[in-house]
């Protein structure tokens, strides 16, 4: 080559670079990315709770609308209803649904598994003071405390009683 300098006497694989990175290059990446994931999972793990709750949100407030729809025709809530699917024995992860429970009476049933289980306080004869209360509860992370979600008719309003969330 041509008019390229050279340096004399020192070899130049000991001044000039090669090419790829070094060690510390490489371990300041792998800190970085370190860094990030630590940001990072405690945020999706918050979002995926998040995202579960909105399953009991939208059950409670569909069960308030065949309760409402089921008493515009009958005259009477429907209630005394304990809690399904049971989830005394394992308290996390999703369960089937159970058929031929009072919900059925509402023609009530969600698509596929759920995280909480669900149930309906209140009398199934008309009261003047007498409302139904929907029930959502689940253990979302399995540390043996519960999210408890409630509704009672004639009030919209959902509220929370438990401590996931």
């Amino acid at each position: 080559m041509q008019g390229a300098p050279r340096r004399s006497g020192v070899p130049c694989s000991f001044y000039c670079r090669q090419g790829g990175f070094t060690l510390v290059e490489l371990m300041i990446v792998v800190a970085v990315i370190g860094i990030l994931v630590m940001v990072a999972i405690p945020s999706f793990l918050k979002m995926r709770e998040k995202a579960k709750v909105s399953e009991a949100k939208a059950n409670l407030g569909a069960i308030r609308i065949t309760e409402e729809a089921f008493f515009a025709e009958y005259n009477r809530y429907v209630g005394n209803q304990p809690y399904t699917p049971d989830r005394t024995s394992n308290p996390s992860g999703r369960f089937a649904w159970v058929p031929g429970t009072r919900f059925s009476i509402l023609g009530y049933a969600p698509d596929g598994n759920v995280y909480f289980s669900y149930g309906l306080e209140g009398v199934d004869l008309p009261t003047a003071t007498e409302n139904f209360t929907a029930h959502a509860t689940s253990d979302l992370d399995g540390d043996g405390a519960y999210s408890i979600w409630h509704l009672t008719g004639g009030d919209k309003e959902l509220y929370h009683d438990g401590a996931d969330l």
